[in-house]
């Protein structure tokens, strides 16, 4: 079974705001999943990890810059 991670959960786990996950979904950092509220996976959670250890991942221009480039 897929386990799932609600906003509230995400945002406490990565000590960020709700807004910042909004942020991180509509620059394709984090993939979430739509239903009554975003749902995230292991996997989406790995993924972003690896993307951005050791990198802020709090300013628009920052995430631009590493998914045009990546690591």
């Amino acid at each position: 079974k897929m386990e799932t991670y609600t906003t509230e959960q995400v945002a406490k786990l990565l000590h960020t705001s709700r807004r910042t996950l909004q942020m991180l979904r509509e620059e394709g950092a984090l993939e979430g999943i739509k239903g009554r509220s975003y749902l995230y996976t292991d996997d989406a959670l790995r993924t972003f990890a690896e993307l951005f250890r050791g990198r802020s991942f709090t300013s628009r221009d920052e995430v631009r810059e590493v998914m045009k480039h990546g690591r």
